[in-house]
């Protein structure tokens, strides 16, 4: 497996994940090579500065393999 993508979902039929980062940060603990990925990253929803922030931490944890992608929703 090359790369694991975790969607954000709140309040989902699909299920309920509200902090992929901590999620990717147990995935992180467990493997070594594998690429951790949010799907997309509503900034719109959250803090711009805190995002940054989170997945540069879960990116130094992981020893570089965060890809982050970002997207604005309209609300």
């Amino acid at each position: 497996m090359h790369s694991a993508w975790i969607g954000e979902r709140h309040f989902s039929t699909l299920g309920v994940l509200s902090c992929p980062d901590v999620v990717l940060a147990q995935v992180a603990a467990r493997t070594e090579r594998i690429r951790l990925a949010q799907t997309v990253n509503a900034l719109s929803l959250h803090h711009p500065i805190r995002v940054a922030e989170q997945w540069a931490m879960l990116d130094l944890l992981s020893g570089g393999r965060v890809d982050l992608a970002t997207g604005w929703a309209a609300v």
